[in-house]
């Protein structure tokens, strides 16, 4: 009876493991959900080739922002580095104009 007893525990672990995987996946779609009704409200992204284009742009600064956050550096470390990219920001700005086109 011991043994059944320890298998159902398994069987119920098991299952606990399935439900919490199949929550996790819908938490992460919602997430993504989320996520691309920003860019698009925002934004007003609306194709993907497009917010590929402009994510890639603005990678740089958004890895320079995350890390001054983890790291608490002073915003005018920001603001300079931001500045910096400014430039490009305005020839991307450029492309995707031309690319929506």
């Amino acid at each position: 009876m011991a043994r059944k007893n320890t298998n159902d525990k398994i069987k119920n672990l098991q299952d606990q493991m399935k439900k919490l995987e199949q929550q996790l996946k819908e938490q992460e779609k919602k997430r993504d959900e989320e996520l691309g009704k920003i860019f698009r409200e925002e934004w007003g992204i609306e194709d993907s080739d497009t917010a590929r284009l402009i994510i890639e742009s603005l990678k740089s600064d958004v890895e320079k922002l995350l890390k001054s956050s983890e790291d608490n550096t002073p915003s005018n470390e920001i603001k300079n580095s931001s500045n910096e990219s400014e430039n490009e920001s305005i020839k991307n700005e450029t492309l995707v104009s031309q690319y929506s086109s």
